[in-house]
C-alpha cells in the first residue's frame, strides 16, 4: 500500500520542486536568512556581548560590511564563509532588515542577558 501511495507523492513533489520559477529557485524567507545572526550577533540583531550588534546600524554600511566578508576583502574567521552562499539581493535585504530595527540600548541589551540567564 505504501509503494501506491509513495510513487504518485514522489512525482508530484518532483514537479512542484523541478519546475522553472519554483520556491526552491527563490531566496529564503528574509526572517530565516536573519536567524542566522541571531547566534552571535544576538536576537534581533542586539548583541548582548563583544560581537557588534546589527540593529539600528546604517544599511549601506551593513551591505558594504557583508560584500567585504563575502569578497575576502575583510578577513574574518566565521563570516566569510557564512555569508558565501548570500547573493547581493539577499545581502541588501539583509542590511535593509537589520537597519530598520531599534537599535540596541543598554536597557535592552541588560534584558536580553537577564533572559538568557546571565550568559
Amino acid at each position: 500500500m505504501m509503494k501506491r501511495c509513495a510513487i504518485p507523492l514522489l512525482a508530484l513533489l518532483s514537479a512542484v520542486l523541478l519546475r522553472p520559477g519554483s520556491a526552491v529557485a527563490e531566496s529564503p524567507p528574509l526572517a530565516l536568512m536573519a536567524a542566522n545572526c541571531d547566534g552571535c550577533h544576538g536576537e534581533n540583531g542586539r548583541s548582548p556581548g563583544s560581537i557588534p550588534s546589527l540593529a539600528g546600524r546604517p544599511a549601506g554600511e551593513l551591505a558594504g560590511l557583508l560584500r567585504s566578508f563575502k569578497s575576502g576583502a575583510r578577513p574574518s574567521t566565521i563570516m566569510g564563509r557564512i555569508i558565501t552562499p548570500f547573493g547581493g539581493d539577499e545581502i541588501r535585504r539583509l542590511a535593509d532588515y537589520f537597519a530598520a530595527l531599534p537599535k540596541a540600548t543598554t536597557a535592552t541589551t541588560a534584558a536580553t542577558v537577564t533572559e538568557r540567564g546571565g550568559e
